[in-house]
């Protein structure tokens, strides 16, 4: 029986803290009409529900209660696709516990790189559990290539356009006043981890006095106390936590730069969004960006970066532009494997 619309499930979960799996999730949900629920696995104490859902949506704070009906879900529904979104391979433990029982389970590991190494449990999860695997770059088609048939892997994409920006009248009146008397602003986003090179960022701004950068973070990293400690040594470095959609979206749209320095990555989402707001991009050159973005080498030193920064607001230098096609993601080819 062919699947129709309401006959998708979506399980990851939604924001806060915004993050790219969850802002993909929570924007997947609000566009394709086809989705009928939505299990959110992740708990914390602000949930966003897009207004444009209208399937049912699963979720308690009691993370043992959200997977005791997914399960029983797995075990009653048979014409029906299960959309996973997790990050990494190590998530997989949950499709090898979880009932299968007919339905088409599609899998999107959303983390830049996937590891070369996997356990044997996560190898036979790939090869007896999963019938569409989403790939979001050649790098992620030649990992799943090695478990996964060929004819199951379909290069997909991790980014859907985000709506305007819609914040509360204090927010944006707050950013005017960190704005006031800078030049020009630059924003850096993610989790407090190494791989995200934020300290790099922030120790750029010594040599920019009259720009501000304003350093998303969002999730838990080891580095977090580290990052707080040095942007207080600087006036021109703001640390905000944990914004939801809206008023990242909003901030980001108000820059005239996005910096992504990430040693590892697998799209960037914000790069995407910088771009459809008309935001210059410097990013690193370490998976497919968006294409308009300002490309680098992960391997950046402080003067280096300096330089192109300068050039990036300038608009001018020799910088190499992402000219890769991105298409918007969509159920169309998983629905067509799944019938």
């Amino acid at each position: 029986m062919p699947k129709t619309i309401s006959n998708i499930a979506v399980v990851g979960g939604i924001p806060a803290p915004i993050g790219g799996v969850t802002t993909f999730i929570r924007r997947v949900v609000r566009k394709e009409k086809n989705v009928g629920f939505l299990f959110d696995l992740y708990p914390s104490e602000h949930k966003s529900v897009p207004s444009e859902f209208s399937g049912k949506y699963i979720y308690s704070d009691k993370k043992i209660i959200t997977l005791l009906k997914l399960f029983f879900f797995c075990l009653a529904k048979k014409d029906i696709i299960i959309h996973f979104n997790f990050s990494t391979p190590r998530a997989l433990l949950l499709m090898l516990l979880l009932p299968k029982r007919g339905a088409c389970w599609a899998l999107t590991l959303h983390h830049g790189d996937l590891g070369n190494y996997i356990k044997p449990w996560i190898k036979w999860v790939l090869m007896h559990r999963v019938d569409i695997a989403l790939a979001l770059n050649d790098r992620h088609c030649k990992w799943y290539s090695r478990y996964v048939v060929k004819d199951k892997i379909i290069l997909s994409s991790s980014y859907v356009q985000p709506s305007l920006p819609q914040p509360k009248l204090e927010y944006v009146r707050l950013l005017d006043m960190m704005f006031a008397g800078y030049k020009n602003i630059l924003v850096c986003s993610g989790y407090p981890r190494e791989i995200y090179n934020h300290a790099l960022a922030i120790n750029l701004m010594r040599d920019r006095p009259n720009d501000v950068l304003f350093c998303c973070l969002y999730g838990e990293g080891a580095i977090r106390k580290d990052l707080v400690t040095m942007a207080e040594e600087l006036k021109n470095v703001i640390i905000l936590d944990s914004l939801s959609e809206d008023e990242f979206n909003y901030l980001l749209s108000r820059a005239d730069l996005y910096l992504r320095l990430n040693s590892e990555d697998s799209f960037g989402i914000a790069i995407a969004d910088a771009i459809n707001f008309g935001v210059n991009v410097l990013a690193t050159d370490v998976c497919p960006r968006y294409p308009g973005a300002q490309l680098m080498p992960a391997s950046i030193d402080a003067a280096s970066l300096l330089a192109l920064v300068d050039d990036s607001l300038m608009v001018k230098g020799d910088l190499a532009y992402s000219k890769e096609r991105f298409n918007e993601f969509t159920y169309v080819e998983v629905l067509s494997r799944c019938i």
